[in-house]
Order: C-alpha cells, then sequence, then structure tokens
C-alpha cells in the first residue's frame, strides 16, 4: 500500500513514518499543501494522511484538489486541537466531501 503523509511537524512525521514502514507500507512525506497538490498530481495512492493545519493553508485545499483530479482514496486527517490533543477519523472520499 502507498501513502502520502501529509504533517507539518518532523518528528511527529518520522515516527508515523517509521511505524508505517515497519509495517512494510510504502510511505512518502511532504510538509506543505503546495507539496502534497504536487505530489497528487504525479502519483496515485491508496491513502492520505491529512494534517489539516499546514503552514501554507490548510488542508481543505488538498482535498478540494482531491477532488477536483477525481481521486477517490480514503482519506486519513490528523485534526490538530489546542494543547496538541489530536484526534483522528477515517473517512470515505463520499464522507469527507460532505462536510
Amino acid at each position: 500500500m502507498k501513502l502520502l503523509l501529509v504533517e507539518d511537524e518532523p518528528d511527529l512525521a518520522k515516527g508515523i513514518r517509521d511505524y508505517l514502514k515497519g509495517n512494510d507500507f510504502v510511505c512518502e512525506w511532504v510538509n506543505t499543501a503546495a507539496s502534497a497538490i504536487n505530489k497528487l498530481s504525479d502519483h496515485d495512492y491508496d491513502c492520505i494522511l491529512l494534517d489539516l493545519m499546514l503552514p501554507d493553508g490548510d488542508g481543505l485545499q488538498v482535498l478540494k484538489e482531491l477532488k477536483r483530479q477525481n481521486k477517490r482514496k480514503a482519506l486519513s486527517s490528523f485534526l490538530q486541537k489546542k494543547h496538541w490533543k489530536r484526534a483522528s477519523k477515517v473517512l470515505t472520499w463520499e464522507q469527507m466531501i460532505s462536510l
């Protein structure tokens, strides 16, 4: 399974990547919305792990681009909360675009 990790916190991204690679996943990492959109234009992914709060915008820009490109994959979004709390939820494309 090929995944794209979109996360701007390097330590968190490293931990996620190490875990995934240790479980035989192919994981590419980018740290900005612009980089994610570039990767999505050039490659297909089975899953995208998407941080919604990025330094150059938010993950919703990436979702809009996915919709524009008609790339319907399962998305897992990491919703950043106050005091570094994180909630995660796996949604289908249809559920995500209906938010």
